[in-house]
């Protein structure tokens, strides 16, 4: 299966160029997080919300599409009351044990679901003043899969706590908007910037390095947004 499309890619995580030399990477992962019952998970629910915004609060829940990228039976989200502002809507996880950012562990991904609301969210490190990524994912009702690059800003420091914005509306019409379901699921960190259920071409034959043939390109990744 190839990884689904994917608009939510980390600042200067890799380029295609390395990919189409046969750059060789490391598949070494730190499972952090899959919220099945008695996986060994290292992210709790810990930390403040407003919670009059919510239908559902921020909580280990049934994953509401087991479909595509991620049919497991549980994942963390929650669930947005109508026009739900975004001051409070915070979906807070914290590590049991710190962890350093090294070269071995700088690649940070989760597979994120949205159900119907286009807006923005933001990912943080730690606290509001530390962004990991502010964006939309690209389809509604579908799992898709992210991968950011932690290690050019916040290498050495230690991860404590992962914190979502679920609905971060200020670029946004501030109402309008329906119930909508955010989740999360499967915080992973690594050396591999490859996104799961992706392999290097080994066969470069026909591959276009101009990356004109978009049919060549789609063997590994459907979409790639390089940040600025």
């Amino acid at each position: 299966m190839f990884y689904l499309q994917i608009n939510i890619i980390m600042k200067k995580l890799f380029t295609l160029c390395a990919f189409a030399l046969g750059i060789t990477v490391s598949v070494s992962a730190q499972q952090l997080a899959t919220f099945e019952d008695g996986a060994d998970n290292k992210l709790a629910v810990d930390g403040w919300w407003e919670s009059s915004l919510f239908v559902i609060s921020p909580s280990i829940m049934d994953n509401p599409s087991k479909s595509g990228l991620n049919t497991s039976n549980k994942c963390f989200g929650a669930v947005n009351v109508a026009n739900a502002d975004w001051w409070g809507n915070f979906g807070p996880l914290k590590l049991t044990s710190p962890i350093e950012i090294t070269e071995a562990n700088r690649y940070f991904k989760v597979q994120i679901y949205r159900s119907i609301q286009p807006k923005e969210m933001v990912l943080y490190f730690n606290d509001l003043d530390h962004e990991i990524w502010r964006g939309t994912i690209s389809e509604d009702g579908k799992w898709v899969g992210a991968v950011f690059d932690l290690g050019e800003k916040y290498m050495g420091q230690e991860l404590t706590d992962i914190l979502v914005c679920f609905s971060a509306n200020w670029g946004d019409p501030r109402t309008g908007w329906g119930v909508g379901t955010y989740a999360f699921d499967n915080y992973s960190l690594g050396s591999d910037p490859l996104p799961d259920g992706v392999t290097p071409i080994k066969d470069l034959s026909g591959f276009n390095v101009g990356f004109e043939n978009d049919a060549v390109t789609n063997q590994w990744i459907s979409k790639f947004d390089m940040l600025d």
